[in-house]
């Protein structure tokens, strides 16, 4: 079985729960990060913003690599269509578990309850880990 993390606002490999939890647990790990430009656009994030978390994206992928960890990019336009693709992606990947750390905006809770329910009907656990508090 394959352990998925779900990489978010948390662009990084050091002292990442995430990922340190999803090492512990000693199956092959994948990343993936959803990009949601359409989001980004609806809260008037700026071509700048959106380049720096792209660089950051790309800084992400270099890391894991070194450390012999694929990190895929999926397209969710908008909060909504999380659940479809991140489900989507655990299927392909024969994925038993997804872990990402904790996001605490209203709209970001409500996504990770609905990828939670839609993961779930495919007997996927997600496990959302505190983080950077």
């Amino acid at each position: 079985m394959t352990s998925v993390v779900w990489f978010r606002s948390d662009l990084r490999v050091d002292d990442n729960s995430a990922l340190n939890a999803a090492l512990e647990i000693g199956e092959p790990v994948i990343g993936v990060f959803l990009l949601a430009d359409g989001q980004w656009r609806t809260h008037h994030w700026g071509p700048r913003k959106q380049l720096f978390v792209w660089q950051h994206v790309l800084a992400l992928r270099t890391a894991l690599a070194a450390r012999g960890i694929a990190l895929h990019i999926e397209h969710a336009p908008r909060l909504d269509d999380a659940p479809g693709a991140l489900a989507a992606f655990v299927l392909h990947h024969n994925a038993r578990r997804v872990l990402a750390n904790a996001e605490y905006g209203v709209d970001e809770g409500a996504r990770d309850r609905r990828v939670a329910v839609r993961l779930a009907a495919h007997r996927v656990k997600l496990r959302v880990l505190h983080d950077f508090t």
